[in-house]
């Protein structure tokens, strides 16, 4: 008899069964905390935005560096912001092991757990900053020279020669490495976050294990988690084109229904905006979840988590 009817490891379509199941097993407690989640950074960006151009606009009055400033700010709040989807993905990931662990879906007890694994949250966040640097470096030198290139055009006779064929073609394999590169770095990083949680793992050490628990399936993973994001974005898209169709429904409508333009568009910003909020809400528990599973398949294979789970459940049962 084989080891994988003992142990529980999941193939690439069955780690997508398992994230569906999970998401429609805790749909109340999985929207509910996405809800919050969204709400958060909806009134966090309203706040933040003006403040921050209340700074540069102190800065410049008092003539103060702004781009050393900018980039100072810009990575305190990128660190931010990485703590930020980290403490989302770790109640998530909470709410999934839950499920996951035959355990009923507990909300408050997530959001518990994420609580007091902050410092973990934190520490991993800083190591995925630094590991982050040297891409965003990169990142910067290609936009550097697309705006170059962007400036020679309009200091040439036909601006249409600058975008000959070979041109664009390097542009285009230029904008797929970086997108490789990228989604090969977020790859490498993104068990950090479950190790750090349920491992109490901290700083780069998270980082190392998330990479040792994929040695051997990296590539896999990657593919995966590449098909999975492109169908979220799917979805996503999906909802922003029905909107826009909705708008543009309503315009041709203008004349007969809405004779103030003003209002048609307020009221087409209104739906576009709710619209957006909502596929936000519905897909973000399945982009944090389909990492959680990842995670515990990954740990099945290296460490026979299914049986500790299977080991629990009888203790429980038993009353140990």
């Amino acid at each position: 008899m084989s080891l994988r009817k003992h142990l529980n490891f999941m193939n690439a379509s069955e780690i997508l069964d398992k994230v569906f199941h999970i998401y429609k097993q805790t749909f109340s407690s999985q929207v509910g905390l996405s809800l919050c989640v969204c709400v958060f950074a909806l009134v966090a960006n309203i706040f933040v935005t003006p403040t921050l151009f209340m700074a540069l606009g102190f800065l410049s009055f008092v003539n103060v560096g702004i781009p050393v400033f900018m980039v100072f700010v810009g990575i305190i709040f990128l660190w931010l912001f990485i703590i930020f989807v980290n403490i989302c993905v770790s109640a998530f990931s909470f709410l999934a092991w839950q499920s996951y662990s035959n355990k009923r879906a507990d909300l408050s007890n997530a959001i518990s757990s994420t609580l007091k694994s902050l410092l973990q949250i934190i520490t991993v966040s800083l190591a995925q900053l630094i590991i982050s640097i040297p891409l965003m470096i990169a990142y910067y030198f290609i936009a550097y020279l697309v705006y170059t290139l962007l400036s020679a055009v309009s200091s040439v006779a036909d601006p249409a020669a600058i975008f000959s064929l070979p041109t664009v073609i390097l542009l285009f394999v230029v904008a797929l490495l970086c997108f490789f590169i990228g989604m090969v770095v977020y790859n490498l990083t993104a068990l950090a976050v479950p190790i750090a949680i349920f491992d109490r793992k901290h700083f780069l050490n998270a980082i190392i294990d998330s990479y040792y628990l994929m040695k051997g399936e990296f590539w896999l993973i990657l593919g995966v988690r590449t098909v999975f994001l492109g169908t979220i974005l799917i979805i996503i898209s999906s909802f922003t084109i029905l909107s826009w169709v909705l708008v543009g429904l309503a315009m041709s409508f203008v004349d007969s229904f809405a004779p103030n333009l003003n209002i048609l568009i307020i009221l087409s910003t209104m739906v576009l905006f709710l619209i957006n909020i909502i596929s936000y809400v519905l897909v973000l528990p399945l982009v944090c979840s389909f990492t959680s599973i990842i995670f515990f398949n990954q740990k099945t294979k290296k460490e026979g988590l299914d049986l500790a789970i299977k080991l629990e459940t009888l203790e429980r049962a038993n009353g140990l």
